[in-house]
């Protein structure tokens, strides 16, 4: 892939410019800045990984998955994210030579509309995938409780999962390929990317890594049109505190304890099976569905103008 000015994937469709404050950036390719970012990324995942499995004892998946709903994994969660924003910050100011807020953090009065509009995606999403299995008898309602510990705990660790994937897929590394190439090819191959991180993951299956393409869409679609990260960091978390915690279904493989306990009774194309929701093909409908309507909305560089319209000043 080549440098703007002289690529042909550019020039075929719309692409974004270079920030003027990175003319001088020692890193000249924003697809180069976006690689190194990457593997940087998974050099320090793999030391952190070493350090908490020494630090914890962790031998198994399941001793990871018992660790989910304590305090020692919001401790691990707050030093990963600390990790990337670290990283971030690295990486803007000698490679990029920009601040982190050009990224996509902008504090703007607006900012805030982004982040509840993407939480009320994320969480209506999610909860339409729920309905639809339950109206069909797909899945079964078994009890409902309310571990308020787990509900709190995991509430910060799903905002740490949310921030740290958005800042590393979204936020930087799309960010740069769209310097370097046709901002709908760097979408596609940036949610491909997403995909392969989640490649490990426990009891996936094609179905399940199709589907996480589509969500790298979906998260995707709105920031190309806005550079705005807050959008997909709320619909990212909320998609996944409600999949898990409150609706009970597995989050790309793995268990939560939840409010709602469900049994999987309908086929395993439909409900997800061991992988959850994100295996389901009801999930790909709806995603497909979502990511066309946010494109559609948002493509011409409108923000969530309804709701800021109706917002008090200040």
């Amino acid at each position: 892939m080549a440098h703007i000015e002289s690529s042909g994937l550019a020039e075929s469709g719309e692409h974004s410019e270079q920030p003027p404050e990175q003319k001088n950036a020692p890193v000249g390719y924003g697809w180069l800045r976006a690689l190194l970012f990457f593997v940087a990324f998974l050099i320090l995942t793999v030391i952190q990984s070493i350090v908490v499995v020494l630090i914890t004892g962790f031998q198994s998946l399941d001793d990871f998955s018992a660790a989910m709903v304590t305090p020692t994994m919001v401790v691990i969660e707050a030093v990963q994210l600390l990790v990337v924003l670290g990283l971030l910050w690295l990486f803007c100011r000698f490679l990029d030579r920009r601040s982190v807020k050009s990224i996509g953090f902008s504090l703007e009065r607006q900012y805030k509309w982004d982040l509840l509009a993407g939480l009320l995606w994320g969480v209506g999403l999610v909860t339409a995938i729920f309905l639809g299995l339950w109206l069909f008898g797909a899945v079964r309602v078994v009890s409902v409780q309310f571990p308020i510990t787990t509900i709190l705990i995991m509430a910060a660790v799903m905002i740490s999962i949310g921030v740290r994937e958005e800042i590393v897929m979204r936020g930087y590394m799309l960010n740069n390929l769209m310097q370097s190439a046709n901002k709908y090819l760097s979408l596609l191959l940036i949610a491909m990317v997403f995909a392969l991180a989640h490649g490990l993951n426990p009891n996936v299956s094609w179905i399940g890594l199709t589907n996480i393409i589509i969500a790298g869409l979906l998260l995707g679609i709105y920031y190309i049109h806005q550079k705005n990260l807050w959008f997909p960091i709320g619909l990212h978390i909320g998609w996944n505190y409600v999949q898990g915690v409150v609706w009970g279904s597995p989050v790309s493989g793995m268990d939560i304890p939840s409010v709602v306990t469900l049994e999987f009774v309908g086929p395993e194309r439909w409900t997800g099976g061991d992988f959850g929701f994100e295996a389901s093909l009801a999930t790909t409908v709806i995603t497909i569905i979502a990511t066309i309507l946010i494109h559609f909305r948002y493509r011409d560089g409108q923000r969530m103008a309804g709701i800021q319209r109706n917002s008090p000043e200040g």
